[in-house]
C-alpha cells in the first residue's frame, strides 16, 4: 500500500492541472498504484496520460477525505464530540481549562470565536476565520492541547474526540444569528438548565447580558442588533426567547453533519465559485 499526501502549495503540478488550492489538497489518499510519480486527482482516478500509465488497476480504489469547506471571513459552525459520546468534561476545572485553551488557540490561529457552548460530551463553536486554514489550525491546537491535559489529569491514553470535527459554512445575513441562538440554547435543550443564563460554559451571558468574556469577538451581524450594548443585549435576549426557528435549527444540524454551506442560492453559488467545488450536501441546506 502506498500513501500519497498532498500538504502544501508545493504541489504545483497537481494544482496547475486540477485548479485546487492548498486547502483542497490537504488530505490523505491511498492507492495500489506502484507508480507513485503519477499525480492523482481527488476523484479516484490516475491523472497520468493513458499512454504512460495504461489502464489503472487502482481506479476506484482511491480513498480520500473530502477537503473541508473553509473560506476566509465566512462564519463556520463547528461541533466536536467525545469518542463514543463519552464525557469530555468531568469537572469545573476541565471546562475552565478548555475555555482557556480556546482563547489562546483562537488568537494564535487567527480565528475569531463569535459564540460557543461547552456541553458535557461535545462542544459547539461559531467562528470566523481570517484565512482558509485558520479553523484547521484552531482545532488542531485546541484539540491536541486539551487531550494532553485530559490524559494527564485522568491517567489515561489514546484519543478523546470522535474522528474529525464537523463544520458548516454559515451565511451571515440569513443564518448567522440563528446559529448563534442555536448554540447558546443547547444547554437548555439538553435539560442542563432551566434558563440559558444559568449555564456558565456558553457565550449567552456575554451576548445576552454583557457579562465579560475575553473569548468572544462580536460579529457584525450581532453588532447590527442595536446602537448600544444594552440594545444589542436586549435584542439578543428577545431572539433567544422566540420559540420559532425550529426549521433553522434543523437546517443547521443537517448542514453541519454534511459539511456543507448553509444559506440561500446566491451564497451557495458564491461559495462554489470561491472553492470551485459543490458546497451543498443535504436538501435542508437551503434558505428559508
Amino acid at each position: 500500500m502506498v500513501t500519497i499526501r498532498f500538504l502544501s502549495l508545493e504541489c504545483v503540478g497537481v494544482r496547475a492541472q486540477f485548479g485546487y488550492d492548498a486547502q483542497s489538497l490537504e488530505y490523505a489518499m491511498t492507492s495500489r498504484c506502484r507508480n507513485v510519480s503519477h499525480a492523482q486527482n481527488p476523484f479516484g482516478r490516475c491523472a497520468a496520460p493513458p499512454s504512460t500509465c495504461g489502464p489503472c488497476s487502482h481506479e476506484g480504489l482511491l480513498m480520500a477525505r473530502s477537503p473541508r469547506l473553509s473560506v476566509a471571513g465566512v462564519p463556520m459552525h463547528i461541533t466536536q464530540r467525545g469518542n463514543d459520546r463519552q464525557p469530555t468534561f468531568l469537572c469545573y476545572d476541565d471546562f475552565a481549562r478548555y475555555r482557556q485553551l480556546l482563547h489562546s488557540a483562537s488568537v494564535s490561529s487567527g480565528c475569531a470565536v463569535n459564540a460557543y457552548a461547552l456541553m458535557t460530551n461535545h462542544v459547539h463553536l461559531l467562528v470566523t476565520p481570517q484565512s482558509a486554514m485558520s479553523v484547521s489550525r484552531l482545532m488542531q491546537r485546541l484539540g491536541g492541547a486539551y487531550v494532553r491535559y485530559f490524559n494527564r489529569r485522568y491517567l489515561r491514553t489514546g484519543t478523546l474526540w470522535e474522528g474529525r470535527f464537523k463544520s458548516a459554512l454559515i451565511s451571515s445575513p440569513t443564518y448567522y444569528l440563528a446559529c448563534s441562538r442555536y448554540i447558546d440554547l443547547n444547554p437548555l435543550r439538553a435539560g442542563l438548565v432551566a434558563h440559558p443564563a444559568e449555564y456558565e460554559w456558553s457565550s449567552f451571558a456575554y451576548l445576552a447580558f454583557g457579562e465579560p468574556d475575553q473569548i468572544i469577538t462580536r460579529h457584525p451581524e450581532y453588532l447590527a442588533l442595536g446602537v448600544t450594548d444594552d440594545e444589542r443585549c436586549r435584542a439578543y435576549r428577545a431572539l433567544c426567547s422566540d420559540e420559532r426557528g425550529q426549521h433553522a435549527s434543523h437546517a443547521i444540524r443537517m448542514a453541519t453533519r454534511a459539511g456543507s454551506a448553509l444559506g440561500g442560492p446566491a451564497f451557495q453559488q458564491r461559495m462554489e465559485e470561491t472553492l470551485r467545488r459543490r458546497v451543498t450536501g443535504c436538501r435542508t441546506a437551503v434558505a428559508v
